[in-house]
């Protein structure tokens, strides 16, 4: 069942003594991706992302799934990098995590008992999150390349369309890999999704009966970037419960069992 939920984004709830402090980060990185938006595009076809649809011959930039791939991934590192910046500038408040990027696109992930393969994939450096990695700094991640895909340390998955007529496409293709994470991961509770269609990005919370959607971010719109960079920073500052997983479940990598506390 597809539920409107346009405030999904409160989802990412903040403790209050940092509220104000994220905020600022997010606005200080919004301003700073668009006053560097020409250096993030350059060397890929990032401008086909950004760019206004309102300008004629528009309407369809992009050739293929495969062409979107690296505009994306380039704004999501980007983001979550100034993020990071942003707080250690700040000094008020560090990022509890920071997103990073599988480098493999398109790809089948390591856990998969079929052959999906998501768009792209997300995981993150700095807290427990999955079977692999049991610790809450980044000392269990040292010898990761974040080149294949792991169903048991994803974060989120991100379906891209060129059109955004196929978005219940889209949404249908998400929905389908998550069942491979909620396998791979048994403390986690909700999954959370990213869908792209043409310039059109919505923020998606799938439970098990139910997926919940944003309103619209246009992408190729100030205000949509915007938003995009609140998921981002939200994401890297919130609570681990609040990106779906259950902290009292934990995996034991000296017995190869998860453990309730």
């Amino acid at each position: 069942m597809n539920v409107h939920a346009p405030d999904v984004l409160n989802v990412l709830d903040l403790d209050k003594d940092i509220v104000g402090s994220v905020s600022v980060i997010t606005e200080q990185v919004s301003n700073k991706l668009e006053e560097h938006i020409s250096d993030v595009a350059s060397g890929c076809e990032f401008n086909s992302l950004v760019m206004d649809r309102t300008q004629e011959g528009s309407s369809k930039p992009f050739k293929n799934e495969h062409s979107m791939y690296g505009p994306l991934t380039k704004l999501i590192a980007y983001i979550a990098d100034q993020v990071d910046e942003a707080a250690k500038m700040n000094g008020a408040v560090n990022v509890r995590r920071l997103i990073k990027i599988y480098e493999k696109t398109d790809h089948k992930p390591v856990g998969s008992d079929d052959n999906k393969r998501p768009d792209i994939a997300l995981t993150f450096v700095g807290q427990q999150n999955s079977a692999n990695n049991n610790a809450n700094t980044d000392t269990a991640y040292k010898n990761k390349d974040y080149i294949h895909p792991e169903y048991s340390d994803m974060l989120c998955v991100i379906e891209a369309k060129t059109e955004k007529t196929k978005q219940n496409d889209a949404y249908a293709q998400a929905y389908m890999y998550t069942r491979n994470i909620y396998a791979c991961q048994h403390n986690r509770q909700f999954v959370w999704a990213l869908t792209i269609c043409d310039s059109v990005l919505r923020i998606c919370l799938f439970t098990n009966d139910k997926m919940f959607v944003s309103d619209e971010l246009d992408i190729s719109s100030k205000s949509g970037r915007r938003g995009f960079v609140e998921f981002v920073a939200r994401v890297s500052f919130c609570d681990i419960y609040y990106l779906g997983y259950d902290p009292t479940i934990r995996y034991n990598p000296k017995i190869g069992k998860w453990q309730i506390d």
